[in-house]
């Protein structure tokens, strides 16, 4: 019994579709297994806030494959998918699909009545683009198969350019919409429908449909017998209420058409010339146009990169990539012509720009470059520092990308302001410098020299004979240093300027004083220094008779070494020149104590253009660099060696 009683209920399903749309209703299958698929498949929770989002093909397909799609749910398209599966095969589909102004591209090929969307229930499918193509029974279509009976299909804001095959009674957007009722707002088909015969624009086959269509276009095509860019209904029983819709063609037929009110505007003149995209693409860092303009005889033609935000001038890329874009017609406030172009290749062009921090240079590419290394040039002192005649070359680093440092760098050499004619090999203070676009790195480094010298000092000295020569011979000092001999006297305490010259009995004392030239030299004191060869004199002056006559004598001790000349320059300089960013002298030379400070403030009108980035305070040679604020940078100190302070400006972008 329950057999038999089963066999009449699907018989029963049978004749109501038959009766229903006038033909056998195509690809019916009932009691398919469907997998059941939970919110964990999904990202969202569903609801219209916060909608299941299908991210991927993966994701259609598992909501095609489960019964999830039957339970009114929210979805939402979160990118362009290509799939070759359709939602609703075994279930209706119920809920709300959101394409958010993505692309589904399909590719489907079936025996039995086929469509992105078999089956729907109570359904709004919107803000989705739909291109591909689509091969199948009667009844197959470009969006929508058949809604079920009595229900709501609503179709928002949607452009089906999908090419539709098969056998008969195809649709543009739906292939057979039975008795629900149908909604299209904002709707365009523009592919091409081949059917042997009924081929409907939009709808391809209706029972009793009450269909209302507004601002909607058809601008596509079609082939076979019986064509109508609207569609069809059994016996003429459907009727369609239109508001602004355009179509493209006047082709009708005279059997089973809409019963139409309302208003409906042929445009069969329209003339478009669709945009090309650019040959040789190539992005370097500016916006790129990749369009050439389309044209339109009626109404305007706009652009969108993302399909939902249009203007009438092409929008330009601003990096490498593949694009697709999007072109329309409106005429009246109603786009009436829709078409992508898809593929369009932009390749990346290296533009680079160069920032100098110290010894380092860092090349920084445009969006999207696909060099990641080798970005930096470091500029290093010479290894061997030490003053035997051969000039003291700095290096490069070699590890460099040579499409991000393409050319070949010369280091410049300068002995504080002075610019040499190549590597340096005598004694001294050099910086080494190499320049990539306008960033410069510098290095400061010393040729060290060994002292060498012969100082001959006479072994005695007459109070009342002629003044004592020192002789200095054979000098080589590093810069810098100087030859210093000071005095240790033994009968005096040091800092005294009067020596006391005894006799044997010690006592009788004559009184003098050591003058070189008008200085007076006191006991531990300097008396000379040498910076090269030379004759320096002391004289020896009596300030008071001895006690007794006789030979007095006092033995004068001399320490000769190699000292700082502790005189130190100091240049403060900027990556950039701006007028009357110093206060302060840039340059202080021969510096025997702290440096006069120097403030470096960004003038007023500069301030747009540069900025110093923010830093610790940095220690060169006993030199202090202070970051204040975005404006302004201190310099100050005492100087241990001849310093050269880079105060970094930054471009403001």
């Amino acid at each position: 019994m329950k057999v038999k009683r089963l066999a009449a209920v699907l018989c029963a399903l049978a004749v109501v579709f038959s009766s229903a749309g006038g033909l056998p209703f195509g690809g019916l299958r009932l009691f398919d297994t469907a997998v059941t698929a939970s919110a964990a498949d999904f990202e969202g929770d569903g609801s219209e806030s916060n909608p299941y989002l299908i991210k991927s093909a993966d994701d259609w397909n598992t909501l095609a494959s489960s019964s999830m799609i039957s339970s009114g749910s929210y979805f939402k398209l979160t990118s362009d998918i290509s799939v070759t599966t359709a939602i609703g095969v075994n279930i209706p589909f119920t809920g709300v699909f959101d394409g958010d102004g993505h692309t589904l591209t399909v590719d489907l090929n079936s025996s039995s009545s086929i469509a992105p969307f078999a089956n729907t229930k109570v359904a709004t499918i919107k803000n989705l683009k739909v291109e591909g193509s689509v091969k199948g029974g009667i009844h197959s279509a470009g969006l929508v198969k058949s809604p079920q009976d009595s229900s709501d299909l609503n179709i928002e804001n949607v452009t089906v350019n999908v090419n539709v095959s098969g056998s008969t009674h195809l649709g543009g957007i739906i292939g057979h919409s039975l008795d629900a009722k149908v909604t299209l707002d904002n709707c365009i088909y523009g592919g091409n429908i081949s059917a042997t015969r009924f081929s409907g624009g939009l709808i391809g086959w209706c029972g009793y449909t009450n269909a209302t269509i507004s601002n909607c276009v058809f601008c596509g095509s079609f082939s076979g017998t019986n064509r109508n860019p609207i569609g069809f209904s059994y016996n003429s029983q459907g009727s369609a209420t239109l508001t602004n819709v355009y179509v493209t063609t006047d082709t009708f037929s005279d059997q089973h058409i809409f019963k139409y009110t309302g208003s409906r505007v042929v445009i069969s003149d329209l003339n478009v010339t669709a945009p090309t995209a650019k040959a040789d693409l190539v992005y370097s860092g500016a916006e790129l146009e990749i369009l050439n303009a389309g044209t339109t005889n009626k109404g305007t033609m706009q652009y969108s990169l993302d399909g939902k935000t249009y203007s009438e001038y092409i929008p330009p890329v601003n990096s490498s990539g593949t694009y697709k874009v999007w072109y329309r017609v409106v005429l009246d406030g109603v786009a009436v012509y829709e078409y992508s172009i898809s593929d369009i290749i932009v390749t990346h062009g290296h533009a680079f720009t160069y920032t100098a921090d110290g010894d380092t240079i860092t090349a920084q590419c445009n969006d999207d470059c696909d060099i990641t290394d080798g970005l930096t040039m470091t500029i290093s002192a010479p290894n061997d520092l030490k003053a035997d005649g051969t000039p003291k070359e700095a290096t490069l680093s070699t590890n460099y990308n040579t499409t991000a440092f393409p050319d070949t760098y010369t280091i410049e050499y300068y002995k504080g302001e002075e610019k040499l004619e190549g590597a340096p090999s005598a004694g001294g203070h050099y910086t080494a410098k190499v320049t990539v676009g306008e960033a410069t790195a510098s290095v400061d480094f010393t040729i060290e020299v060994d002292p060498a010298y012969t100082i001959t000092i006479p072994a005695t000295v007459d109070i009342d004979g002629p003044a004592a020569q020192f002789k200095a011979e054979g000098v080589t000092l590093p810069e810098g240093k100087t030859i210093s001999i000071t005095l240790d006297g033994e009968n005096t305490e040091s800092g005294q300027t009067t020596f006391n010259a005894m006799n044997e009995a010690k006592d009788s004392t004559v009184s003098y004083t050591i003058k070189n030239g008008d200085a007076t030299i006191a006991d531990g004191g300097t008396a000379m220094s040498f910076t090269e060869d030379g004759i320096q004199t002391l004289t020896f002056t009596k300030t008071g008779d001895p006690t007794y006559a006789g030979k007095h004598t006092e033995t004068l001790t001399f320490n000769i070494g190699v000292e700082n000349a502790a005189k130190y320059d100091v240049h403060v300089s900027a990556s950039y020149s701006i007028d009357s960013m110093f206060e302060g002298e840039r340059d202080q030379l021969g510096l025997t104590g702290a440096m006069e400070p120097v403030t470096v403030r960004i003038p007023d009108d500069y301030k747009t253009f540069f900025r110093f980035n923010r830093f610790d305070d940095v220690v060169q040679n006993g030199i202090t660099k202070h970051w204040v604020n975005d404006y302004t940078v201190t310099v100050s100190g005492t100087p241990t060696a001849d310093t050269n302070i880079l105060v970094k400006l930054d471009m403001i972008e």
